[in-house]
């Protein structure tokens, strides 16, 4: 029964611990659209904020 509670606990803390994970990738992430920096396969770029 010891056993059984055990890997109860380790299955839940492993699977917290991974959506833990999962999230602290996507709040890493830039949403700033003012930030983005765009280039085609020839090497032009997008106008920056200013210049337009």
């Amino acid at each position: 029964m010891e056993y059984m509670k055990f890997c109860l606990w380790f299955t839940f803390l492993t699977a917290f611990m991974l959506v833990g994970q999962a999230f602290a990738v996507v709040a890493d992430r830039d949403i700033y659209a003012d930030t983005w920096v765009a280039q085609d396969a020839l090497g032009r770029s997008m106008p920056a904020f200013t210049e337009v």
